[in-house]
């Protein structure tokens, strides 16, 4: 498994969405970009966020087997919940207080989550790619 993240970190430095003054186009603003929510995300999940809780798809693997366990009279026989899962509904919980009261911290976990889980999907993806390669 791949720790590097799927996205450049210091693309959030300079987004092509930055903010332009008014009558100036993006080939002539002078704007200053203020950093929003999403980069305060980003610089988290793509900061030391693998060494306080490992990477992603192993911290999230945990908090799946957890929260099968708490729910193993409600699922299936069998059945378990996924990294993948873990990650949606920790990112609908924090939409869930967001829409009960404004928090920056709602909105910048919530935004942390989804990248978190791009990355386990995208590490998915080359292990699937790598596994299906080695069998041709």
């Amino acid at each position: 498994m791949s720790l590097n993240p799927p996205l450049n970190p210091s693309a959030a430095e300079k987004p092509s969405n930055a903010p332009i003054a008014s009558g100036q186009n993006h080939a002539t603003a002078t704007t200053e970009y203020a950093p929003t929510l999403a980069d305060e995300a980003k610089k988290l999940v793509f900061g030391d966020r693998n060494v306080q809780y490992g990477s992603p798809a192993q911290d999230y693997e945990r908090v799946s087997k957890v929260w099968s366990g708490l729910l193993c009279n409600k699922l299936k026989l069998g059945e378990c919940l996924t990294k993948e899962e873990a990650l949606m509904m920790m990112a609908a919980l924090k939409l869930c207080r967001e829409f009960h009261k404004h928090k920056d911290d709602n909105i910048i976990d919530a935004h942390g989550y989804l990248l978190c889980l791009e990355w386990v999907q995208k590490d998915e993806q080359k292990s699937e790619k790598g596994v299906d390669e080695v069998k041709k």
